[in-house]
């Protein structure tokens, strides 16, 4: 190496090794998405009577309200789509599913106290504000049909556990309403079901996932709302039409 090109690299690793260290990232950022269960403009609360729902205008006294959510990703201000890295958190949140319960036990049916109504995640802290957002609801097929009495919380609820389909409900409403007043059940889980889930051998040709898409969201301000009134707008939850319960 000539003398000239030592003295040059000498400089520059001089200068690269009194001057601050740059950061090769930044920290990731906490976001947290919030929940609000409702029945057209009022809150959610398992005993109460609310009117004028579904196509009859029923009175609806629900009784519980809870579902599943995974591959949760937001959107920033320059288009970009970036997947929020959920935090388990041992009780609601585990490799990448949620699950959100506005259920406070008392006088709602097969829950608890505890309630769920946030999803906690991170993306890399580089990433701009938050202006929309996008999930899924529902499990993954992948993780479908675990055994409920040993995966691991939020999966164990054996009251969001389909037995008879060996998967999950990924949405489980019920409640009562003026023509059911012994109660009826709105439950959502992947059907086509075929397969040993035993052996890992099980698929389900419907699998009832939606991809939800929220724009102009703002986490700081925002929530996302499960209205039931707006599930059942265009259902008779008046009539029993048969088949399995649910």
């Amino acid at each position: 190496m000539k003398r000239t090109m030592r003295r040059q690299v000498a400089a520059v690793l001089a200068a690269w090794l009194g001057a601050p260290l740059a950061s090769c990232g930044s920290a990731d950022r906490t976001i947290t998405i919030g929940f609000e269960g409702r029945v057209a403009d009022r809150a959610f609360e398992c005993g109460s009577n609310y009117d004028g729902v579904g196509r009859t205008r029923s009175t609806l006294t629900p009784l519980d309200l809870r579902f599943y959510v995974h591959d949760v990703r937001v959107l920033t201000a320059d288009g970009e789509e970036h997947p929020l890295q959920l935090v388990d958190d041992g009780v609601w949140q585990n490799g990448g599913v949620a699950m959100l319960d506005f259920e406070t036990g008392g006088s709602c049916e097969g829950g608890n106290a505890s309630t769920n109504r946030a999803l906690v995640g991170t993306v890399p802290g580089g990433t701009g504000p938050v202006t929309g957002l996008r999930f899924r609801l529902g499990v993954p097929a992948a993780r479908n049909h675990l055994d409920a009495a040993t995966a691991p919380s939020p999966l164990n609820l054996t009251a969001m556990f389909w037995g008879w389909q060996a998967g999950y409900k990924y949405l489980r409403v019920e409640g009562r309403s003026t023509g059911q007043p012994a109660g009826f059940r709105f439950h959502l889980g992947a059907t086509g079901c075929s397969g040993d889930a035993r052996d890992g051998t099980r698929t389900c040709t419907v699998p009832n996932v939606p991809d939800i898409a929220l724009d102009a969201f703002d986490p700081a301000r925002d929530v996302v709302v499960a209205d039931l009134a707006g599930l059942f707008s265009t259902s008779d939850i008046d009539t029993d039409g048969g088949g399995s319960p649910g």
